[in-house]
Formats: C-alpha cells, sequence, structure tokens
C-alpha cells in the first residue's frame, strides 16, 4: 500500500466532496452503543465518484469494525485497487489522512486516473485476510451538444425575448446540474470574467436528446446587476451540464445528506456500505451573432 499521505479537506468538485462527507457524516452520526453492523458480510463502507474531468480519483474508505468505531488516526487493513473492465487495466490507489471540516479523520485513497467514458470501473477494497467490498459503476458516455438558431419574440410595447435551444445527444434524462455562461472581458485579450447562471435541471425535453433553452434575455437582466456591459466586450457564451451514471438516484431523487448518511439507504457496494459513482461535466461553447448580441446590449470587440 505504500505510506500514509497526511492531507486536509480540499475537494474542488461538489459531488466529490459531498459524497465523501456523506461517509465522515455516517460514521460520526452513529451511537457507539447500538452498533448497526453486525453482519460478518459487511467489510468496508466506500463513497466517491469517479471523474472524468479529474487527473486523480478519490474515494473515502472505512473499515467496519463490529466491536468498536476507528478514530481514523492510525492505517487500516484494507488495499485498495480498481480495474477498467473494458481494458483490463488495474491501478492500486494509495491511502491519505484527511481532516474533514467538522476535525474528524477519515482515510482517503486516490490514485492519478483518467477514467474514459462509457467504460465500466471495478473498485475493489481487500483486507489482508482476503474479505473484499466491491463496486462498480458505468461512467457516462460523451455526449454531442448542437446549438440550435435564436428565437425572438416581438412584443407589442417593442420589447424583445431572446433565447437559444442547446440539445444534448446521447442524454436522455435530466442532468444534475446544468448552468449558462456568458464571458466579457476589458479588452478583446484581456483575461476574462465569465459569469454564470444556474438553471433548474428539469427544465428541458427529449427532441431527442436532452433539449434545454438559454434565456438569453432574461440573463442579461441578471447580468447587468453585475457588470455594466458598455465597459465590457461581449466575448462568447456556453453551457455545461454534469451527468451521473446511471445509477446515480438516491431516494426521492433528492441528495440529502441526512438520509444519505444513513447505513444502507443508498448502496452499490457488494459486501459493505456506500456508493461509488461516476461523473461527466460537459461544455458547449459558442459565439452569438452579431445582431443578437447588440439587442442583448452587449459591445463587441473589434474585427
Amino acid at each position: 500500500m505504500g505510506g500514509l499521505d497526511y492531507s486536509r479537506n480540499r475537494f474542488g468538485h461538489p459531488v466529490t466532496a459531498l459524497m465523501i462527507a456523506i461517509g465522515a457524516m455516517m460514521w460520526s452520526g452513529c451511537d457507539e452503543s447500538v452498533n448497526p453492523f453486525i453482519e460478518s458480510d459487511r467489510y468496508f463502507s466506500l463513497y466517491g465518484t469517479l471523474d472524468m474531468n479529474a487527473d486523480t480519483q478519490w474515494v473515502r474508505v472505512d473499515p467496519i469494525d463490529t466491536t468498536i468505531f476507528s478514530t481514523g488516526m492510525e492505517s487500516i487493513d484494507a488495499a485498495v485497487s480498481s480495474t477498467d473492465l473494458n481494458t483490463g487495466d488495474m491501478t492500486v490507489w494509495r491511502d491519505s489522512l484527511f481532516e474533514f471540516n467538522d476535525g474528524s479523520f477519515g482515510h482517503v485513497f486516490y490514485a492519478p486516473l483518467r477514467i474514459q467514458p462509457n467504460h465500466v470501473y471495478r473498485m475493489e477494497v481487500e483486507r489482508s485476510d482476503g474479505a473484499q467490498s466491491i463496486a462498480e459503476t458505468q461512467v457516462p458516455e460523451l455526449p454531442i451538444a448542437s446549438v440550435g438558431s435564436v428565437s425572438r419574440v416581438v412584443f407589442s410595447n417593442g420589447a424583445i425575448e431572446l433565447t437559444v435551444p442547446v440539445s444534448w445527444s446521447g442524454i436522455e434524462s435530466a442532468p444534475a446540474q446544468v448552468e449558462t455562461w456568458y464571458r466579457f472581458g476589458t479588452t478583446p485579450r484581456s483575461n476574462f470574467q465569465d459569469l454564470r447562471f444556474a438553471y433548474p435541471t428539469a427544465d428541458g425535453s427529449t427532441d431527442p436528446g436532452w433539449q434545454i433553452v438559454a434565456r438569453l434575455s432574461s440573463d442579461r437582466d441578471d447580468i447587468l446587476e453585475q457588470i455594466i456591459p458598455d465597459n465590457f466586450y461581449f466575448l462568447g457564451m456556453g453551457m455545461r451540464i454534469v451527468v451521473f451514471d446511471n445509477k446515480f438516484s438516491p431516494p426521492g431523487g433528492v441528495f440529502d445528506p441526512d438520509i444519505l448518511s444513513q447505513p444502507g439507504s443508498f448502496s452499490n457496494v457488494d459486501n459493505g456500505f456506500g456508493f461509488v459513482g461516476s461523473i461527466g461535466r460537459f461544455d458547449a461553447q459558442w459565439v452569438l451573432d452579431d445582431q443578437t448580441a447588440l439587442d442583448l446590449g452587449y459591445r463587441l470587440p473589434k474585427r
């Protein structure tokens, strides 16, 4: 397994942070006088996500002890590996000790690994006596984004409502997260600033794939509260969606930590508890035609 690395809780992606934090909550919330892990065929709890957009993957691992709960400070009897079932490639993971925001400690295993779209990965955690806990996840496939034509609705008072549809082929249900962003810069070649707006994930349709309508006019109204467009060049816009694997279905469809932290409420781990899923973040970016940008009141760079 190698040495134990000591780190603090620093995760860049909220889903990874959420899943690992749930693991911490599950342990800290249990009463040591009542042992829910009496079954002898449950060996480890696993929490984490394999992120298609990350160079390093992280999964929290806790041994299930039927006599006393681990403090998390010492090394644990666990060898962690992952296997790409499409290629047979195996990766050995390394242990690190993390301090979480509540002051508790936990073992978060990591590996430098780029996961591939539509591949199936198996996580295996094995004790020295051969006892194993296993989880599998199928990574989302790569969608293809298609940006449609701008729609203009002119009202009797002369106001114009502008929207543009974006269709994502290969996505047949609502993504986990959707945001639209608009890019501005003080000069055409300056450092840019992105203004981002979260969209309700259910605001879409299959036509085919998942179609999301970017609300150019209403987003512009929110942009006016943050910047003065006359002082910035409008450089372009885009949309990002976050997609989970098809097993990422929490009870009631809601990521409620109070529910997910209950042992066994949400699990794909054989001979254990917890959940290891996979996630992909996908971007489409484009430049609006000059007339649309001007109708929105944006300043264009000189070409």
